[in-house]
C-alpha cells in the first residue's frame, strides 16, 4: 500500500473507533465493575450491538460505514484502461481480478469492524467477563457475515460504474441503492426477508438465539446473492465502452 491508502486506512480506524465509542458511551457509564456479572454483561453486550440502534445496527451497515467502505475500496481499486484492456484476452478475466479486489477490500473492512468492537469492548470492560461471554465467538461468525455482506456492496457498486459509465455516478447509485433498500426493508417490507435481515446475526449470536444451521443458512443466502451480482458485473463489463 502507498502512503495514501495507509492513512485511509487509519481513517477508517478512527472512524470506527469515534462510532463505537459515541453510540457505547452510555452504557459504558452504566456498567458496575464492583458488582457486574456475566449476565448483566451478556445483556449489555446484546444492546451495545443490537440490529436496531448498536454500532453493528443494520442501520450503520446499511447506511453509516457504506460511505467509507465505497471511499475505502475506491483507494485500492484502479480505473481500467487501454492497455489493461489489451493485455487480457477476454473482458471477464479484468471483472474477476476487479471481483477478486473486492473481496479482498471487503474482508479487510470487516476485519476492521470486528476489531474495533473488541478491542473497544476490552479497553472498557473487564477481560475475564469478555472471555467468558459470546462476544469473540459470535464477533468472528459475524465477520464472515459482513465479509459476504460488503462483498456485495463492492459489485453493486463495480455494476453501477459500469453501467453508468463513471465511479461518481456509480458510487451515488450504490448509495441510493444500498440505503433505499434499507428504508424499504424498514417501512414497507417489515414481514418479508430481504438481504439486510441477515446483518442481525451478531445479535442473535449474543442472545443466543443463532445456532449452526442459522449459521450456515445465513452465509448460504449472501453467497448466492453475491454469486448473482457477479453475474450481473461481469455481463455489464463485458459490453462497456472503453474507447
Amino acid at each position: 500500500m502507498n502512503q495514501s491508502k495507509y492513512i485511509f486506512f487509519v481513517i477508517i480506524l478512527v472512524f470506527l473507533s469515534v462510532i463505537w465509542n459515541l453510540q457505547n458511551h452510555s452504557y459504558i457509564q452504566t456498567f458496575d465493575h464492583q458488582q457486574g456479572d456475566l449476565g448483566t454483561f451478556s445483556e449489555l453486550l446484546y444492546y451495545m450491538n443490537n440490529s436496531a440502534t448498536g454500532y453493528s445496527s443494520i442501520q450503520n451497515y446499511a447506511l453509516v460505514y457504506l460511505l467509507p467502505f465505497l471511499f475505502f475500496m475506491q483507494q485500492f481499486i484502479g480505473k481500467d484502461t487501454i492497455v489493461v484492456v489489451t493485455r487480457t484476452n477476454k473482458r471477464e478475466g479484468i471483472f474477476l481480478r476487479e471481483a477478486i479486489a473486492i473481496q479482498f477490500i471487503a474482508m479487510l473492512f470487516a476485519i476492521c469492524h470486528s476489531a474495533i468492537n473488541v478491542v473497544w469492548t476490552v479497553v472498557y470492560f473487564p477481560v475475564e467477563l469478555i472471555i467468558e461471554s459470546r462476544l469473540m465467538s459470535s464477533v468472528a461468525w459475524n465477520t464472515i457475515c459482513l465479509y459476504l455482506f460488503y462483498s456485495g456492496v463492492g459489485l453493486i457498486y463495480a455494476s453501477m460504474k459500469n453501467l453508468l459509465r463513471s465511479s461518481g455516478l456509480g458510487l451515488l447509485g450504490t448509495l441510493v441503492l444500498v440505503g433505499g433498500g434499507f428504508f424499504v426493508s424498514k417501512m414497507i417490507l417489515t414481514t418479508y426477508w430481504t438481504p439486510l435481515i441477515d446483518l442481525n446475526l451478531l445479535s442473535n449470536l449474543l442472545d443466543g438465539n443463532a445456532n449452526s444451521v442459522e449459521i450456515f443458512w445465513t452465509y448460504l443466502k449472501q453467497v448466492i446473492i453475491l454469486f448473482v451480482f457477479y453475474l450481473i458485473g461481469s455481463a455489464l463489463y463485458t459490453r462497456k465502452d472503453f474507447l
